[in-house]
């Protein structure tokens, strides 16, 4: 895998990754989906989890924090927009 280094600095530049999954009645896999995802990326800082829970009626917001997530972010039919831009900017409303 690749590191980025800007020419100018010749410092490694400090890279974040946030895994985003969306989820919906998803208590019975989240965690092994969570747990599968790595932490340590050569060439990545920090690696990040956020959960986008869609107004689950079940325990996936639990079951996300237990499993380590690191966000968890509550919504209710955020996705059911055919939209995905419209998805995206409500979720940043959320985290706003």
């Amino acid at each position: 895998m690749m590191s980025y280094v800007k020419k100018d600095m010749g410092k490694k530049k400090s890279i974040k990754l946030i895994v985003m999954i969306p989820a919906y009645n998803e208590e019975k896999t989240i965690s092994q989906v969570i747990s599968s995802i790595p932490r340590k990326i050569e060439g990545i800082s920090e690696v990040e989890v956020l959960v986008i829970d869609d107004g689950s009626t079940d325990n996936t917001v639990e079951v996300s924090k237990e499993a380590g997530a690191d966000y968890v972010v509550v919504g209710s039919g955020i996705w059911k927009s055919k939209d995905p831009i419209s998805a995206l900017r409500k979720l940043e409303e959320m985290v706003s």
